[in-house]
């Protein structure tokens, strides 16, 4: 269990273990200044009476060495630093032996070692950080990628847990107006009409309404973007499938319908990161095979973010038109397929024929077309801006079955003011949706519940 005593002064290293150019030794707690007075020098002294965040130059001495070891210190004398209470970090050479040697002397000048997550847990404690940006934290440490980080850090920034509070205040308030009308019921004094009380409950209810809808698809744990690769048979799909994995991920071959299954590939490219699912080529169904190829499409193509349809820019006039017959089929079996031509190398003006709707024309094989590729691939990614995307997968699992109660307490409580029912009931479903609401952002907590998230963080963090 999670040592919840902020009166203690934690320390632990701050940066990953192994050598580098520096290492980390991070402090927060009312003795910080004190515990770091005992090992570090500097050529002034004043650094102990700051009264606002300093960083000097000074040295380590460790017991038994005969040198004194550069050093930087980093302060926040104050409330105003990450934790919310004095806080420091000494920057010194990136040797292990050396880090685990400063970081004895500060627990042997009263320190004691940061459990897994507590110096963010401190920060959530003060009053720094609410949950859900608690969790990003871990995010931003776990990011793989640039889309990942940039998940991880919309989410810091607030970018998820503000409208909840929002939502949440308006609420309370509402709330506070039908109690204030219950010490005043015997004189017939309406502190907020019914009418109204209904037209700010539904306002709540559609914004819920709206996270609640989309929570199925968007509040898991894989927050990665499907997109899946169509076209006619030997359309240069898995040419340009081995392309953006840089791998050999896909068998290539000239001859028509070497694809026969469907092949999926975690792509990180060009800063952008998804799943691309290479799928069999588009033909009529003449044998089970076939049929079976067209079936696996279908499936793959109903659970992709959009699918981008290939047309290569080597087809005869007979030949197009059959890919416009595809792409037309295609199109109607989801509204999310976009078209870009493809084998551009090949391309000649007075044999073939290029879709006039194509927003992209490239060649795998000598990158034509690649950066605008890239430029579609990032618009079409990051295009949907509704809030529970840039949920992280530990916050959309712990929130997911919460975020389902509040709605169906602000149900329970729309539906009692639009039926005339008691005050003192409506005001008891207001508090579960409230109460829920705070149990998203921390508002609300447990220590079992601190101790499940902060938990999974390293020391350090």
């Amino acid at each position: 269990m999670l040592d919840l005593n902020l009166s203690d002064t934690i320390a632990a290293i701050a940066t990953a273990p192994g050598a580098a150019g520096a290492g980390t030794i991070r402090l927060a707690g009312p003795q910080t200044v004190t515990v770091v007075s005992g090992l570090f020098e500097a050529s002034t002294g004043t650094w102990k009476a700051a009264r606002k965040a300093i960083c000097v130059h000074g040295s380590i001495w460790i017991p038994g060495d005969r040198f004194h070891i550069p050093a930087r210190l980093t302060l926040w004398p104050d409330h105003r630093s990450y934790c919310g209470q004095p806080q420091a970090e000494i920057t010194l050479a990136g040797c292990q032996p050396l880090l685990e040697a400063t970081l004895a002397e500060c627990f042997r000048h009263g320190a004691r070692g940061a459990q897994p997550g507590e110096f963010t847990l401190r920060a959530f404690l003060n009053g720094k950080v609410d949950l859900i940006q608690a969790e990003a934290v871990l995010g931003v440490i776990e990011a793989r990628h640039e889309e990942d980080l940039r998940v991880a850090l919309n989410q810091l920034s607030g970018g998820v847990s503000q409208p909840l509070i929002d939502l949440r205040n308006d609420l309370l308030n509402l709330l506070a107006d039908i109690e204030a009308g219950l010490d005043f019921v015997d004189e017939d004094i309406e502190f907020v009409p019914r009418s109204q009380v209904i037209q700010r409950l539904q306002t709540a209810f559609a914004q819920l309404k709206s996270i609640e809808g989309r929570s199925p698809s968007r509040l898991t744990s894989n927050s990665r973007k499907r997109v899946v690769l169509a076209g006619r048979p030997n359309a240069g799909k898995s040419t340009l499938l081995n392309r953006l994995s840089n791998a050999d991920a896909a068998l290539v071959s000239p001859i028509a319908g070497t694809t026969r299954d469907y092949l999926l590939w975690s792509i990180a490219w060009e800063g952008l990161s998804f799943d691309l699912i290479d799928t069999a080529g588009w033909e009529e169904s003449l044998n089970p095979i076939a049929e079976a190829s067209q079936r696996q499409r279908e499936e793959q193509m109903a659970s992709s973010d959009f699918l981008l349809w290939c047309s290569p820019a080597n087809l005869s006039l007979a030949e197009a038109a059959e890919d416009q017959e595809f792409f037309d089929l295609a199109a109607s079996k989801t509204s999310k397929a976009i078209r870009i031509t493809t084998k551009f190398d090949l391309y000649e003006p007075e044999k073939h024929y290029l879709p006039k709707d194509s927003l992209v024309s490239l060649s795998a094989v000598n990158g034509t077309g690649l950066d605008q590729l890239a430029g579609l691939l990032r618009k079409l990614l990051t295009s949907d801006h509704s809030l529970s995307q840039f949920w992280l997968g530990t916050t959309a699992a712990r929130c997911h079955e919460v975020l389902g109660s509040a709605f169906r307490a602000l149900d329970s409580a729309l539906q009692a003011a639009r039926s005339g029912t008691a005050d003192e009931l409506l005001a008891a479903d207001l508090r579960q949706v409230i109460n829920a609401l705070g149990l998203m952002t921390g508002a609300t907590q447990t220590e079992d519940l601190l101790d499940r998230i902060f938990s999974r963080f390293c020391i350090g963090k």
